[in-house]
């Protein structure tokens, strides 16, 4: 939805419930550009609403904690709860690094090129976007020297619009759906132009690095702590240190040879740090 389309339809609304003074109505159209998506499009949100945080944990620790638990038991299941988290996330990377897709949009070279790039619970996201690519209908193509612009409709909805543009110079796509800017990933209009264009890769601006497989890789420089209350700087480096460790010890599993290595390491820098 257009700003120009929220506003026809909250005026609207508006009318036919005949809330023009509704106090509660006023104060909330006040706030539009902090709540209506409209006016959201541009922001960076990563597919994330405002309760998601606090309702999805909420749902998960509720699988292990109830209220009556006493404190040494909530804190063990607390930490079997983190364990089933870590668990999870290697499974995935484990699934992501040796497993392979089977094929199955109609932009198959596409596709292929998909699972190089993400990892698996990105690249579903993702194929549901060349999936419902099907469903879209190009009205109108003005080429340039650098540049082409392709106005796309969908099936059954044939009275919206959006506008895609295609910088050839660049190989760069830009949607006016502006799903790329605020979930950061790319969408079915984006996909039409690459099929119509027979491109077989991804440009890289469709490509953000925070959901590729490469998103993990971090600078191992040593960075400079700041110095601020001594809990807090305490659990900022127990939580460096975790990532790092578990980085180490997912790919020492992949031998025995790196894994003895590995367990005799630690034991002795144990033995230094607990001294």
């Amino acid at each position: 939805m257009t700003v120009t389309e929220f506003e026809t339809q909250w005026s609207a609304v508006v009318a036919e419930f005949t809330l023009e003074h509704h106090a509660w109505v006023q104060k909330m159209y006040l706030k539009q550009y902090n709540w209506a998506e409209a006016y959201l499009r541009r922001t960076f949100f990563a597919s994330m609403r405002s309760t998601q945080r606090c309702e999805s944990m909420n749902a998960y620790l509720s699988r292990f904690v109830q209220h009556k638990l006493k404190l040494f038991e909530f804190v063990r299941q607390i930490d079997r709860a983190l364990r089933n988290i870590r668990t999870t996330e290697t499974y995935d990377e484990f699934k992501t690094k040796y497993s392979t897709p089977v094929l199955r949009t109609h932009l198959q070279s596409l596709e292929k090129h998909d699972p190089q790039l993400f990892p698996l619970r990105v690249f579903s996201n993702v194929r549901d976007k060349m999936l419902r690519e099907g469903a879209v209908i190009e009205v109108k193509t003005v080429k340039a020297v650098d540049a082409a612009l392709y106005t796309v409709t969908e099936f059954g909805t044939p009275t919206t619009c959006w506008i895609v543009i295609h910088n050839l110079h660049e190989n760069n796509i830009q949607c006016s759906c502006q799903m790329m800017e605020s979930v950061g990933l790319p969408c079915r209009h984006m996909f039409h132009v690459l099929k119509v264009e027979q491109i077989e890769k991804i440009p890289d601006n469709m490509v953000p690095r925070r959901w590729t497989k490469k998103a993990k890789e971090h600078n191992t420089c040593r960075t400079t702590i700041p110095e601020v209350d001594t809990d807090v700087s305490e659990v900022a480096r127990f939580s460096a240190l975790s990532a790092a460790y578990n980085k180490m010890c997912y790919n020492a599993t992949k031998n025995v040879e790196a894994y003895e290595n590995a367990l005799v390491e630690i034991n002795r820098l144990t033995l230094t740090y607990e001294q």
